[in-house]
């Protein structure tokens, strides 16, 4: 079981990447659904003075 080095490196770089870019990943993401939420809301329901 003689892995190569480099895939093993290549490995815990990528994990390490996707641990550490999926919280900001999952907050732009969010962030955006609520801006479209706010901005259909809006469209739907105008204010008076907007």
């Amino acid at each position: 079981m003689r892995f190569p080095i480099d895939s093993i490196r290549l490995f815990f770089i990528y994990t390490s990447f996707i641990t550490l870019g999926s919280p900001v990943v999952l907050y732009v993401s969010l962030a955006m659904m609520m801006k479209i939420r706010t901005y259909f809301r809006k469209k739907n329901h105008p204010a008076l003075f907007d």
